[in-house]
């Protein structure tokens, strides 16, 4: 009987390691706006921009969240706006009361996160 039990989970085992579940879609649309260089004065309003092409058919998640990093360092403290269908390719945003300088960058989440180029915040 420990022989039967012992080659009917051998077998089960194998068969199911056979078995895999279909991998996500992941989509990663690349930052458009603000580009490199550009300035942003604080309390002032600009539109994030990015890509739209070629989403998956099935994209894990819809909805965005845009955070302000600096130096690479990214902040949820900086929530610039959260919530935005990433399909439309765009959510308008105010610039925050920040430390003016030049190492800013908008990180975009949803199915994962990918940071835009870097671009100077200056005071008003």
């Amino acid at each position: 009987m420990f022989l039967i039990t012992t080659l009917l989970a051998a077998t089960l085992s194998t068969l199911s390691s056979g078995v895999s579940a279909a991998p996500a879609a992941v989509w990663t649309p690349p930052v458009i706006e603000p580009h490199a260089g550009a300035v942003w004065v604080i309390g002032q309003y600009y539109n994030i921009t990015w890509g739209t092409d070629d989403p998956p058919d099935q994209i894990t998640d819809y909805y965005g969240h845009a955070i302000l990093a600096k130096g690479g360092i990214q902040n949820w403290d900086n929530l610039l706006a959260s919530n935005f269908v990433l399909l439309d390719g765009w959510v308008t945003v105010q610039c925050p009361d920040v430390e003016p300088a030049d190492d800013y960058a908008i990180v975009l989440f949803g199915d994962s996160g990918d940071i835009g180029p870097q671009f100077t915040i200056a005071s008003s």
